[in-house]
């Protein structure tokens, strides 16, 4: 019996069994079929009860069971408890493999927690549940262990493109700075912009607050009428409001008090005077009463300048458009900004001030990938000494016991009778 190319057991002239739901193919020693419409017998005939196909003249194997003219004998598994499956042609366990008492399967080693198995030079762990070699796993020539990685971190040096310019932390950055084509503008690192080396104007009587992005007008918001004066972004009537009987217009109180008692609940001032509830009535059209203010306009402050609009939070008029720029240049914020990119070397890109490669640095072996975060070469399997396997969550090598053994793909063991088959007549 011999492992053909498709890692199957072949055996010629033998018999293997299928399982009770399958069919033996007559065509195909080594296929089991499940429906008995796909048989194809030939010159015989499908026995429903054997589930084999009978012939004529039937050959007399002194080993095995005749299967289509042929002399077949039953696979036979080495291992004890394995079970030939014909499907792969090869011996299957069952059961999972099991490891030792006091041991744990890590990929195919039985690895041991029993302390009393430490052996030198491996020390019991700090929890006391396994045995631990202090030195740490074992890297190529050039290469150290990165526990975080559970990685080689290789000390060979990644690679730039050529053209490209030599490696600054995780980047291939170009010995040339990012260049502005438009002589009017100069590299603005800060906002990587080419940006004007005139500031933003306004027109005349309008200037730009420092860090402002608006046009704002040398003339403030004005009150209409000679009764109003300008608190902010409020019109206040100069004429005191009418206070209700036996009470008095207090302007540093913005309310109507009164110095008879006894005053009504929760209205006495910190002098106990009486604050008096009611409120007053503004003397002047258009106008209407807020606590601590007085008597409002009922209209907000205007803008003199055309084309300006109040902006209620600063109380400033700004202008309708915003600060200008010279041609070729848009306005970003406070800033006249070039519409085209700062130009750098092929193959590289302006960002963060400086000409950054396109493509991330390489490493000089295939096995090998460069690292973002660790800036450098990684791969390669850590390696632990004989006898020990590398724990992951501890990233130590631990002690490996002797393992159980089990066998996942095996050859079974068959007779095969390599003589003709008799055929009666």
């Amino acid at each position: 019996m011999t492992l053909n190319d498709e890692n199957k057991c072949s055996v010629p002239a033998t018999e293997q069994e299928c399982p009770e739901d399958m069919y033996p193919d007559p065509n195909d020693d080594e296929k089991c079929i499940y429906t008995p419409e796909d048989i194809d017998c030939g010159l015989g005939t499908l026995d429903p009860a054997t589930k084999r196909c009978k012939f004529v003249s039937t050959p007399e194997c002194t080993v095995g069971k005749p299967v289509n003219g042929k002399c077949v004998s039953n696979p036979v598994c080495k291992t004890e408890g394995a079970k030939y499956n014909p499907h792969s042609g090869a011996c299957h366990l069952r059961e999972p493999p099991v490891c030792p008492e006091n041991s744990r399967l890590i990929g195919t080693d039985c690895i041991s927690d029993d302390p009393s198995k430490c052996l030198a030079p491996s020390k019991l762990s700090l929890d006391k549940k396994r045995c631990v070699y202090e030195d740490k796993p074992k890297c190529p020539e050039n290469a150290r262990y990165d526990a975080d990685l559970q990685l080689c971190v290789f000390d060979n040096k990644p690679k730039c493109a050529d053209g490209t310019g030599d490696l600054d932390g995780a980047d291939c950055v170009s010995p040339s700075r990012p260049a502005c084509l438009n002589p009017d503008t100069e590299f603005d690192p800060a906002t990587g912009a080419c940006v004007g080396k005139k500031r933003p104007e306004c027109e005349t009587g309008f200037y730009i607050p420092p860090g402002g992005t608006k046009c704002i007008s040398n003339k403030g918001p004005v009150c209409e009428g000679d009764d109003f004066r300008l608190e902010g972004d409020r019109c206040i009537s100069d004429k005191e409001p009418e206070c209700p009987p036996d009470s008095k217009w207090i302007h540093v109180k913005k309310a109507c008090v009164s110095d008879k008692g006894p005053c009504a609940e929760g209205t006495p001032d910190s002098n106990g005077n009486c604050v008096n509830p009611e409120p007053p009535k503004c003397r002047t059209p258009g106008t209407h009463f807020e606590p601590g203010f007085g008597c409002l306009a009922d209209e907000k402050p205007k803008c003199p300048i055309p084309n300006t609009q109040l902006n209620e939070e600063t109380g400033e008029c700004e202008a309708d458009t915003g600060p200008s720029c010279d041609e070729g240049l848009e306005l970003r914020g406070n800033l006249c900004v070039s519409q085209k990119k700062p130009h750098c070397p092929d193959h590289t890109e302006p960002k963060d001030g400086k000409c950054i490669a396109k493509a991330k640095p390489v490493c000089d072996r295939s096995d090998l990938t460069f690292n973002e975060v660790r800036k450098a070469c990684v791969g390669g399997d850590p390696r632990c000494p004989d006898g020990t396997a590398l724990d992951r969550d501890m990233s130590k090598c631990i002690t490996a016991s002797s393992r159980t053994c089990f066998v996942m793909l095996a050859c079974p063991d068959v007779h095969d009778d390599t003589s003709p088959p008799s055929i009666e007549g």
